[in-house]
């Protein structure tokens, strides 16, 4: 049975992160793990994670220097076989929500497995964000998917690496390109999982958050773009051989790419 892990980064939100915590305490689920990483706030956080360390699998209170940084210190205390990043002031939507997952865990293998989020915006009016259950270069080329409302195979940081910090607020996305790029499964979980928090920073500088997904985007694409072309050369050898598993996937990946390039 895969275990799951919850990590919550936090500075100076505590009501946020009391109505977080509040989400995940009430979660029907009964082994899980749950991490604080808190970047030393001064406005009663940590005091609000002391009355209740007893709750969790493990806390720090530190300075650190951003969203990526306090990921990453999460990243090296988890012990879940997969993990799910509710930052503070976000909640789930569902009290069976970690059930509901480790069930779909032992149905369907997948790397990453998504979906959709609720908002409340500046009139009161709850909203939500449809994901697609198909995700291809078009989708990442403008989008991304909400992290919150993720759950990832821990085993991908050891392979792909931890959250780049010179993103200061789009290294989630950075994660997931090259998530998607590398071939890894996503698998969709049609339901609002979490309330996203619209005062998070990302939400607050969303212009500056696109403009690192473009830098992002630009520096990923011609590397994918220079490495299928030389797998496809080397794709005529392979269905000359017979390697069919080999060569098809390939071929996936090539035609995906003839399609987006025709579409631009």
């Amino acid at each position: 049975m895969p275990g799951i892990s919850v990590v919550t980064i936090n500075y100076n939100i505590c009501k946020g992160l009391q109505r977080t915590i509040e989400s995940v305490f009430v979660q029907t689920l009964v082994n899980f793990e749950y991490i604080i990483i808190d970047g030393g706030s001064s406005d009663g956080s940590r005091e609000l994670i002391e009355s209740n360390e007893k709750k969790f699998s493990s806390w720090i209170s530190e300075k650190d220097d951003g969203i990526y940084q306090a990921l990453n210190k999460g990243i090296k205390k988890i012990s879940g076989e997969y993990v799910v990043f509710l930052n503070s002031g976000d909640f789930f939507l569902d009290n069976h929500f970690l059930s509901t997952v480790l069930d779909i865990l032992n149905d369907e293998e997948a790397d990453i497995y998504y979906g959709n989020i609720e908002m409340t915006d500046e009139n009161n009016k709850k909203k939500s964000q449809i994901f697609p259950a198909d995700l291809d270069l078009h989708f990442w080329e403008h989008n991304t998917l909400n992290h919150q409302a993720c759950v990832i195979k821990s085993s991908l940081f050891n392979e792909l690496g931890n959250y780049d910090t010179q993103f200061s607020l789009a290294a989630d996305y950075a994660f997931f390109l090259k998530a998607f790029l590398k071939g890894k499964k996503f698998h969709y979980i049609n339901q609002n999982i979490v309330h996203y928090n619209l005062e998070g920073i990302s939400s607050l500088r969303n212009d500056e958050y696109i403009i690192q997904m473009k830098e992002i985007w630009n520096r990923t694409l011609p590397k994918y773009l220079a490495n299928i072309y030389e797998e496809n050369k080397s794709n005529q050898m392979l269905m000359k051989h017979r390697i069919m598993s080999v060569a098809k996937n390939v071929d996936n990946k090539y035609n995906q790419l003839k399609k987006y390039l025709k579409l631009k």
